[in-house]
């Protein structure tokens, strides 16, 4: 099978999975926003990993808390979004869906703050410099 028609099939399920996550009605995803990040389809079709991330808005929760009840929420759901897929994406066989929590988006804000913090501290590191320098040129 040709590598372009995977990433096609792959492109075509992360479309249809959006829609299909909307609407499953389950408590656990109601105060959070589920995104298909990218979808991993096997050459041979049989299996799809899924990888999603989540906002969170239920702060009564943790993200970790959350992260747990939208996995589970997901993987009882498998059933029904794999009879979804099915019959939305025309394919000879309908892989066995495993979902898997992508961290980029979390990892990318820590990144981000981490450097934001090193970038305060070298401006405020600058400033102290220059005041010093100028306490040392009116001493003189």
């Amino acid at each position: 099978m040709a590598k372009y028609r995977i990433g096609r099939i792959n492109d075509e399920m992360a479309r249809q999975l959006a829609v299909i996550l909307r609407n499953i009605r389950d408590p656990r995803l109601d105060s959070c926003l589920v995104s298909v990040t990218s979808v991993d389809t096997k050459p041979d079709l049989r299996f799809a990993k899924i990888y999603y991330s989540v906002i969170n808005y239920d702060k009564t929760l943790s993200d970790a808390e959350k992260d747990e009840q939208v996995q589970e929420a997901l993987e009882s759901s498998a059933g029904h979004i794999r009879s979804e897929i099915a019959r939305l994406v025309n394919l000879r066989l309908t892989p066995e869906l495993t979902f898997v929590r992508d961290a980029s988006l979390a990892r990318g804000a820590e990144i981000t703050a981490v450097l934001k913090r090193v970038e305060q501290e070298e401006q405020e590191r600058l400033a102290a410099r220059s005041e010093q320098e100028e306490e040392e040129e009116t001493d003189e």
